[in-house]
């Protein structure tokens, strides 16, 4: 039958309905994701009844790299040398690129790191 799609904000569960369609799979997407869902009142159940331990989201933790790496860059670079400013023009253009293309390499390590992954 048809497949409901769902991630935490509904926009890879979009993508992956519309990977789908091309091979003839019904599929839909959850609008807003489980967030719009939990917003709107409604109850989120957890695998085994717990909840895991809170990560934040994957687009907050970028942020927040980026911006402690221009900052760390824009400081070293006052402070020892000019070449550490390279440092933040490496993170602002990465994130042209990121938003040129629609990845995002940063996410990709981030995502490696052990309070990312899922537990077994």
């Amino acid at each position: 039958g048809p497949l409901l799609i769902v991630c935490a904000s509904g926009a890879r569960s979009a993508g992956a309905v519309a990977a789908l369609a091309p091979h003839g799979i019904p599929a839909s997407s959850l609008t807003g994701g489980t967030e719009a869902w939990a917003a709107g009142g409604h109850a989120l159940e957890y695998p085994g009844g717990a909840r895991s331990r809170a990560v934040w989201a994957m687009e907050r933790q970028v942020r927040f790299a980026a911006g402690a790496l221009v900052l760390a860059g824009l400081l070293l670079g006052l402070l020892l040398h000019p070449a550490f400013s390279l440092l933040s023009a490496a993170i602002g253009g990465g994130l042209v690129f990121s938003a040129l293309t629609g990845t995002c390499g940063m996410a990709v390590v981030l995502g490696r790191l052990p309070f990312n992954r899922r537990s077994a």
